[in-house]
């Protein structure tokens, strides 16, 4: 199990993909840092991380930012989360696009 990498080291190698401009990495760094994975938990930290990946384009970022609102965790408001939910259906989100039909939420 020497070759196992440590979550410290994931983390610094997924925080450098995501300042190379990686939107993926921006939701990955977000659940590291809401779950503490390889870096001390910090949920303020994690809805940033969240943040830039959806303004890159990422779908699980955007999700991830719904789920913050949905899941009884009020880091952001209804309607941030309803756009971001919005967003992430219109990226082909499939658990998205299940909220919106649900909530009966336009994708125009």
């Amino acid at each position: 199990m020497g070759d196992v990498p440590k979550l410290t080291d994931l983390f610094t190698d997924t925080q450098r993909e995501a300042e190379a401009g990686d939107p993926a990495a921006w939701a990955k760094l977000g659940d590291a840092y809401l779950y503490g994975m390889g870096v001390e938990y910090d949920s303020e930290k994690a809805l940033e991380c969240y943040r830039k990946g959806a303004d890159a384009g990422d779908m699980f970022a955007c999700y991830a930012i719904f789920e913050l609102n949905s899941n009884g965790v009020s880091l952001v408001g209804d309607d941030e989360a309803k756009k971001m939910c919005i967003k992430a259906a219109k990226l082909g989100h499939g658990k998205a696009a299940k909220f919106a039909e649900l909530y009966k939420w336009s994708l125009d």
